[in-house]
């Protein structure tokens, strides 16, 4: 991995491990079917949770993610296994609160939309608790803090958002970064956006010349970039850090469960070294 991935939360030191080859003992079964990620059902008791379209007690709860964002989650293998730093996060804190859940994997421009829908408990796909979601989905802490990046071709000369001036951008549907150009466009009307519904047309889109750039997550963005000299990237300097916290639906009963465990992780240091195991340099 690239050496200037770091947490907000830490400064990473390098690790010998490798995100790409960590395999979770959850795998999913098939590439139509969510994953199960079964837990003994000890310290959390289920009828506390709602269900998504009811007030039935919920034996099983449904997480909403995006599997196009390496390496915060992603499919591998044949059978579409489902990994990365999210899926170990989820993991982690169904384990402390002996819960079990399965996995929806569905466009992340759908994540808060299936929430406030109540069809989803809960959503962890490295989404932004901004000011607009939250009057419609409630959030965790904060667990994870990056970077955006402008990706372009080793060709061109696009470095900045000054740089982007009569050009076309790639951003995925959803995302705040979608929301940072329509705002960019107001103040440069030869911007031109095109939208995506997941990174990887994004990016394939940009390395066959179909835009000229693209705005990513930076630790997303190094590892689609990551082999492919025929493309660069470089941080939004303009733009504040980006956070990731949890959704849940308004008013949900796992919000307190959830930040419970996720202040223990941070005080712990279990946060850190879940941190340095997917994002150390390489």
């Amino acid at each position: 991995m690239a050496a200037q991935r770091k947490s907000a939360l830490l400064n990473v030191s390098p690790l010998n491990v490798s995100p790409l080859n960590v395999s979770l003992s959850n795998a999913l079964l098939s590439g139509l079917l969510p994953l199960l990620v079964l837990f003994p059902l000890s310290a959390f008791n289920p009828a506390q949770a709602q269900t998504p379209n009811s007030q039935a007690p919920r034996t099983t709860l449904v997480m909403g993610t995006a599997t196009d964002y390496p390496p915060f989650q992603y499919r591998i293998g044949s059978e579409g296994e489902i990994v990365g730093f999210d899926i170990e996060l989820a993991n982690y804190i169904a384990k402390k609160l002996g819960l079990t859940y399965q996995i929806q994997d569905i466009d992340f421009n759908q994540l808060i939309p299936a929430l406030a829908g109540r069809k989803l408990d809960f959503a962890l796909a490295a989404i932004t608790p901004t000011p607009e979601r939250r009057q419609i989905v409630d959030f965790s802490l904060v667990y994870f803090q990056s970077r955006d990046t402008i990706i372009s071709r080793s060709d061109r000369e696009i470095k900045q958002f000054r740089d982007l001036a009569g050009r076309s951008v790639g951003v995925q549907l959803g995302t705040i970064q979608e929301r940072q150009i329509e705002e960019l466009i107001q103040r440069m009307p030869t911007l031109k956006i095109v939208r995506f519904r997941r990174v990887g047309e994004m990016v394939q889109a940009l390395r066959i010349g179909q835009v000229d750039a693209a705005i990513v997550e930076a630790i997303v963005a190094e590892t689609y970039t990551e082999n492919r000299p025929e493309l660069k990237m470089y941080p939004i300097t303009e733009k504040p850090a980006t956070e990731f916290a949890i959704a849940f639906p308004k008013g949900s009963v796992l919000v307190k469960d959830f930040n419970r465990i996720l202040q223990e992780m941070i005080s712990s240091g279990e946060m850190e070294l879940m941190i340095r195991r997917w994002f150390a340099p390489q």
